[in-house]
């Protein structure tokens, strides 16, 4: 087997495939020469499914041609990427619910149908579902985003040695379905309301959760279907489910929460992000898509979000106190600050001994209007 690309190595930012394809074509000769090879091959893919994804998988981006780069390329895998794999290994194995809180471009949609087509070619009887908001964002002809459009470009662009015997795209590909006729396994799909009204499954990934119209719904009719829920979004906002339980899980049991920074992506750096906010011209999108702040859209809160989370924990070096004056009527808790305080985010402050508000210009002009946050001694 020929020296695979070290990823270390690898230029991410000026990708040159040529070695990958040549290291692929030569194992794949070698495999063929050797069956034994080739069975050896398929056992340890079927526990490793990072491997044959890392070895065998194709992504596709139109976006490339743009750059004047190709738009077929091969998995390769970097570090965050593997450890997501494993991750949702372990929370498939062990039959829990967990979240994925990711930045927005970062392929994640792409690497959860590539581990859940993996599996369905070497573990007999595995199903995956796959519920997005809209029936188009599932499967469309032709529709590169759509997550059966990711599917059947997976499979079709693996080597026939590993397709399932007697597989036909067009007898076992159907609309938001994909059956394996060798191991009786499939890959399912539904949209918005039906999410969860299917049968049963090993795991079902709900894709942009935190879009879905009807997100309790969702998780209750999921509950009954499948002991592996994986909900995988950028924020809208915190007044949603998908933010909730990602606040709960981050507080009671963190390693059920994923998370994908565009900081972990080796294509981006600072300087890409100084041009895609220059593109975006937009702070509230940027926040929000990319630096996952799901506070970023609130435009009523008295303190914005980023001195709130700025100030959690800050009781460990000094007390806190802010002084404000001169504001325009009465000042409230506003929503970012009770849920600050009560939704598990963590201790605003500590144990705050004095947090209260208190004296509105509006009743008495002129005076110093202040907010005290005093954590204990």
């Amino acid at each position: 087997m020929a020296e695979a690309v070290a990823i270390e190595e690898f230029d991410y930012l000026h990708p040159d495939y040529t070695e990958v394809f040549k290291e692929r074509a030569e194992r794949l000769m070698r495999m063929r020469r050797d069956p034994a090879l080739l069975a050896a091959a398929k056992i340890h893919y079927k526990e490793n499914p990072w491997d044959f994804i890392n070895d065998w998988g194709m992504t596709f981006d139109p976006r490339k041609l743009d750059d004047g780069e190709t738009p077929h390329m091969p998995f390769l895998l970097w570090p965050r990427q593997r450890e997501y794999l494993v991750w949702l290994q372990g929370m498939w194995k062990n039959k829990h619910r967990g979240q994925v809180e990711k930045s927005r471009d970062g392929g994640v949609s792409w690497l959860s149908v590539a581990w859940a087509c993996t599996n369905w070619l070497f573990v007999p009887g595995f199903v995956a579902g796959f519920g997005s908001r809209k029936e188009e964002l599932v499967d469309k002809t032709g529709d590169n985003k759509a997550l059966f459009y990711m599917v059947r470009y997976f499979i079709d662009n693996i080597p026939v040695e590993f397709k399932p015997e007697g597989f036909s795209e067009r007898l076992h590909s159907a609309y938001m379905r994909m059956n394996n006729p060798q191991t009786g396994a499939a890959l399912v799909g539904e949209a918005g309301s039906e999410i969860g009204r299917g049968g049963r499954t090993s795991v079902y990934f709900v894709d942009e959760a935190a879009y879905v119209a009807d997100q309790v719904s969702v998780d209750t009719s999921l509950s009954a279907t499948t002991e592996c829920q994986i909900n995988i979004s950028t924020f809208q906002g915190s007044g949603n489910r998908f933010f909730m339980m990602n606040q709960k899980l981050k507080a009671e049991t963190p390693e059920k929460v994923f998370i994908f920074d565009w900081r972990d992506d080796p294509r981006k750096n600072e300087e890409w992000a100084r041009r895609k906010q220059a593109e975006l011209n937009d702070e509230v999108i940027w926040a929000q898509e990319y630096e996952r702040d799901p506070y970023a859209s609130q435009t009523d809160s008295f303190i914005p979000a980023k001195h709130v989370l700025a100030a959690i924990d800050a009781h460990l070096n000094w007390a806190l106190m802010v002084l404000v004056s001169a504001l325009p009527g009465s000042i409230l808790l506003t929503r970012v600050m009770r849920r600050a305080l009560h939704s598990g985010m963590g201790r605003f402050c500590g144990n705050v001994r004095n947090f209260m508000m208190v004296t509105s210009p509006m009743r008495s002009p002129g005076r110093m209007t202040r907010l005290m946050l005093c954590a204990r001694k």
